[in-house]
């Protein structure tokens, strides 16, 4: 359904006559993507672009406001590798400013997931992985950072390979540590979920990669929300192994997984520390013989199996169906996806914008729903699930991350003193 404000273009030529659109692809709350024929090719062998209708340009003039602006001069930066999807230009018509996009065949990358296209299948998850490593890579070595990497602003090939990453409308050239953060909950660090405390855009996009290797492997997530309040990122503070058992990834890939994950940004490893360990590694999935994963319901997935809300007011999901699933609370969730997978386990329900308030004061472009475990604002007050004060939040992160690595070390010294007692 459009918004109330934004007119429907579909079966309309625009660009002067070359593009007709001819079907709405997905849509946002400020963005519609349409599927468009271009009129100038061969009518035996057609070329289709993605044209995505913008906000409304500046009166008189072929530009877009700011937040449009930047989307487009960030996008276009990257636009010249192989695995970000391709800007071709923009235009103007009836006072709303468009771009128009490659058009992907296969879909998105949380299309693939769904289908279990990953299930097993090592040279598959590292091929793609990699091709986002190096896309991400390529838009950091420009100044840009994306801030919004998951699944869903992953677009692929029929078969999952051939990845590129789409969608910069949260996109920033702020490389300094910043106090604005924007995102999709499960996505998003620990500093950056805390309200006040600086975050590193870089790190946020590493960060969320880690994420999405996690989604291509089982279609599920690690925790709801990186913070002390959430139950599964509570375990991954306490538990080494935490994500050895619910997931099933090979022990080279949860060691690096858990150093992607540390509560302190500078002990992360860089994208080229990540793409080295990852083309060395022998196997991403667990070998038979290892122990199985073993399922964690409340962990896993939120009962209504739906994910965190995005919180981009900007960004434009390109993901065709946004409505979030109303399956019954009691069923189970399965590690991998099958027959009976829910496809709505990795898409996202109503947006809302992230930014830091004053006690008491809810952000004016807040869109949340009434505070729930999974949709709440991370300012809002008076809610149960509310975060902990900055200060308190990262001391106590910091602290239960150093107390987790002393036990860790007292273990190994311990195993080596019984070798010497035997030798």
């Amino acid at each position: 359904m459009l918004n109330d404000h934004t007119p429907d273009f579909t079966g309309l030529l625009v660009d002067e006559g070359r593009f007709y659109l001819t079907e709405i692809l997905g849509e946002g709350n400020y963005g519609v993507v349409y599927k468009a024929l271009d009129t100038t090719t061969n009518p035996t062998s057609p070329t289709f672009y993605a044209i995505k209708c913008l906000g409304l340009a500046v009166p008189n003039t072929n530009q877009g406001h700011t937040q449009d602006e930047r989307e487009i001069k960030l996008h276009a930066l990257c636009s010249s590798h192989p695995n970000v999807v391709t800007l071709h230009h923009r235009f103007c018509h009836e006072g709303r400013l468009f771009i128009a996009l490659e058009l992907s065949a296969g879909g998105h990358l949380f299309d693939a997931i769904s289908l279990s296209v990953f299930r097993q299948n090592d040279e598959l998850v590292r091929a793609v992985f990699l091709q986002l490593v190096d896309a991400v890579r390529f838009c950091h070595e420009r100044g840009v950072y994306h801030r919004d990497l998951k699944p869903e602003n992953i677009l692929c090939g029929a078969g999952g390979e051939g990845v590129r990453v789409a969608d910069f409308g949260l996109a920033t050239e702020r490389g300094h540590p910043s106090r604005s953060a924007g995102g999709s909950y499960a996505y998003m660090t620990p500093e950056s979920l805390t309200p006040g405390a600086a975050h590193d855009p870089r790190q946020s996009d590493i960060w969320a990669l880690g994420i999405v290797l996690l989604n291509m492997m089982s279609g599920l997530y690690p925790w709801r929300k990186a913070l002390d309040t959430d139950a599964g990122f509570e375990a991954f503070l306490t538990d080494d192994n935490y994500l050895r058992r619910v997931f099933p990834i090979s022990d080279p890939l949860n060691d690096l997984l858990e150093r992607c994950f540390r509560p302190v940004a500078n002990k992360r490893p860089t994208l080229i520390q990540l793409r080295t360990e990852i083309i060395a590694m022998e196997r991403l999935f667990a070998v038979t013989s290892e122990a199985q994963p073993e399922a964690s319901p409340d962990l896993l997935r939120p009962t209504c199996h739906s994910a965190p809300p995005s919180i981009s007011t900007a960004s434009f999901n390109f993901s065709s169906a946004l409505a979030p699933s109303t399956c019954p609370s009691s069923t189970p969730p399965s590690l991998f996806p099958s027959a009976s997978f829910d496809s709505t386990a990795l898409r996202p329900t109503s947006g809302v914008y992230l930014t830091t308030t004053k006690p008491g004061q809810a952000h004016k472009n807040s869109m949340a729903p009434a505070p729930s475990p999974y949709t709440q604002q991370i300012a809002g007050i008076g809610s149960p699930y509310a975060p902990l004060p900055p200060s308190k939040n990262i001391v106590r992160r910091i602290l239960r991350w150093m107390k987790k690595k002393t036990r860790v070390i007292a273990l190994n010294s311990m195993k080596r003193k019984r070798t010497n007692v035997r030798v």
